[in-house]
C-alpha cells in the first residue's frame, strides 16, 4: 500500500501568513472545464466509453481514481496521464492488493502520436504535458473489475477511453478522496524504513505528498527531515509548492534531522485533497537509488 493512516497532533495556532513571501505560479486547470461529452453524477463520477477520448478534468483532483471496468474478453481501458514530471502510477484492488497494469512512458514533441485532447482546450500543441504515461488495464472476461488507480500527483492531465468494448458500454470513473488522517506518498517516495532515528521514508529529488483537509484557509505545515547530502560549497535547499498554486520560499537544510516549517495562506489550501510537492536541490546516488531527503514526520494544522 502506498497510502498510510496516522493522526495529526494538535499544534499551536499559526502566526500571521504575512511572515512568508509567496510567489504565484500558474494555476492548475479549472475543474469546471469538463468536456461536453463527459457526463458526471453528483458523486463526482464520469462515464468513459469507447467512442471518444474523455478528459477527466476535475475527477482526478484527489490523486486517485476508482474505476469499474465492464467485463469484456479482449477489452481494456487506456489512460494517458500527463504531468511536468515522470509519474509513479500504480493500481490496486478494492482490498489493497497490487494490480498488474501495463505502463509505457512516452516521449513528447513533434511527431509523437498523443491524443490531441491534451492540448485542444488551449489550442497550443506545445502546452501538452512534458511527461506522458500510457496505462492499459485489461478487462476480465467473466466479471466487472473494480480497482483504484493511483495517479502519482493530485491533478495530472488524464484522458481515458475504452478499447474493445461496444459503444453502449461505459466504465465508471470516480474520484477516490483520501480519508481523514490518511496520507498518500505519491510520485518520488520510497517505502518506509526502520532506522535508529525511527521510521523514515526517503524522497528522491522531488516528492508529491497528498493529505486531506476538512477546511481551507491558513495552514501550517511542519516536517522533520534530513538531507541526504549537505554541500560544502553551497546550501542544500528545500522548496515546497502547494497544490500547484503557491510556491513558498526555499529553506536551507542542516545536516541531520531538523524541523522545517511553512505557513500556507488562505486560498492556497483547500477543503479536500491537498498536494505538498517538495523539491531538494541535491541528491546522492546510493546503489540503485537517488536519495534527496529522509522524512521522519509530517504535521499539518
Amino acid at each position: 500500500m502506498v497510502a498510510e493512516r496516522f493522526r495529526v497532533p494538535d499544534l499551536p495556532a499559526p502566526p500571521s501568513p504575512a511572515t512568508a513571501t509567496l510567489t504565484t505560479i500558474p494555476a492548475a486547470p479549472s475543474t469546471a472545464s469538463i468536456d461536453a461529452t463527459l457526463t458526471r453524477d453528483p458523486e463526482g463520477c464520469a462515464g468513459v466509453r469507447s467512442i471518444v477520448w474523455h478528459p477527466l478534468s476535475g475527477v482526478e483532483y484527489t490523486g486517485r481514481l476508482r474505476i469499474t471496468l465492464p467485463a469484456r474478453v479482449g477489452g481494456a481501458i487506456v489512460l494517458f496521464i500527463g504531468d511536468s514530471v515522470p509519474l509513479d502510477v500504480e493500481a490496486e484492488t478494492d482490498s489493497g492488493v497490487p494490480l498488474a497494469i501495463a505502463r509505457e512512458r512516452l516521449k513528447t514533441g513533434p511527431g509523437v502520436e498523443l491524443p490531441p485532447d491534451f492540448w485542444l482546450e488551449d489550442q497550443i500543441p506545445l502546452n501538452a504535458p512534458r511527461e506522458v504515461t500510457r496505462v492499459t488495464v485489461d478487462a476480465r472476461g467473466e466479471r466487472d473489475l473494480s480497482f483504484v488507480l493511483l495517479l502519482g500527483r493530485r491533478a495530472p492531465r488524464v484522458l481515458a477511453r475504452l478499447i474493445g468494448h461496444p459503444p453502449e458500454l461505459k466504465a465508471q470513473v470516480c474520484a477516490d478522496p483520501l480519508r481523514e488522517g490518511e496520507r498518500y506518498f505519491a510520485t518520488g517516495w520510497y517505502g518506509e524504513e526502520p532506522t535508529t532515528d525511527g521510521t523514515i521514508r526517503w524522497m528522491r529529488e522531488y516528492g508529491a505528498l497528498l493529505v486531506p483537509s476538512t477546511h481551507g484557509g491558513d495552514t501550517r505545515v511542519r516536517i522533520r527531515a534530513a538531507p541526504a547530502v549537505v554541500g560544502e560549497d553551497a546550501d542544500t535547499t528545500l522548496r515546497l509548492r502547494v497544490n500547484d498554486v503557491f510556491e513558498l520560499p526555499a529553506v536551507a537544510m542542516r545536516a541531520g534531522f531538523s524541523d522545517y516549517e511553512w505557513f500556507v495562506p488562505d486560498g492556497a489550501w483547500v477543503s479536500g485533497t491537498n498536494e505538498l510537492f517538495f523539491t531538494v536541490s541535491r541528491v546522492e546516488q546510493r546503489g540503485t537509488r537517488a536519495l534527496g531527503l529522509a522524512l521522519a514526520s509530517l504535521h499539518v494544522q
